[in-house]
């Protein structure tokens, strides 16, 4: 099933904890021989007064089938620079879970295996690899981005080849910036909520 849901009192530290359950799954309940399912999807876009935008970014993803799903196991961060600006990782946090004896071992990216290249004028990357990746394991990353670039955002993409329990996505910016938000494809909202609220002396949009 599939949710864009906006609340405006999500902090980026209230993302759910891992249950029992989710360590104890074998394969996906929505699709069964899915080699991987998303758990827990979340954007938050944030644009300040000083027309700045915050990307805040967390995907949580079930492996259920390491060898099939070698294309979940390597993220690459995209980042825009122009002549005078340019978009920077303010924050990055990637791991990998695993259920060994009945304990949680947490293996973190570690900064000497991110990998920094320039894709060209204008693009860099940033890439990784999770760690200590097997059959039943739960991977996640949460980064921050700030960009002064905000006339137009990225695009986020809901659908994919695998199954997602739950997405959640949220644009909160001051009145005076306007934006059009564009759902292409099959998939519709579950929940939507768009509100006016004075925020910090002024007046902004929450979707």
């Amino acid at each position: 099933f599939f949710h864009i849901l906006c609340f405006a009192q999500n902090r980026v530290e209230d993302f759910p904890s891992i249950t029992k359950e989710e360590f104890g799954m074998t394969k996906s309940f929505i699709k069964e021989d899915a080699p991987a399912e998303v758990l827990y999807k979340y954007y938050k876009y944030r644009v300040s007064q000083q027309y700045e935008v915050e990307m805040v970014v967390f995907n949580r993803i079930k492996i259920l089938n390491k060898n099939l799903a070698e294309k979940y196991l390597n993220v690459e961060i995209v980042l825009y620079e122009g002549k005078t600006e340019k978009e920077k990782i303010d924050f990055l946090d990637a791991k990998t879970y695993n259920e060994e004896n009945g304990e949680i071992v947490i293996s973190k990216v570690d900064k000497t295996a991110q990998l920094k290249s320039k894709i060209d004028e204008n693009y860099n990357s940033l890439k990784f690899a999770f760690p200590n990746v097997k059959d039943g394991s739960i991977i996640e990353y949460f980064y921050i981005i700030k960009s002064p670039y905000i006339r137009e955002l990225p695009k986020v993409y809901f659908e994919e080849d695998i199954p997602q329990k739950y997405i959640e996505y949220n644009l909160i910016c001051p009145e005076t910036v306007g934006y059009t938000l564009n759902l292409n494809g099959d998939l519709k909202e579950s929940e939507k909520q768009v509100k006016t609220e004075n925020h910090l002396g002024a007046k902004y949009s929450f979707w």
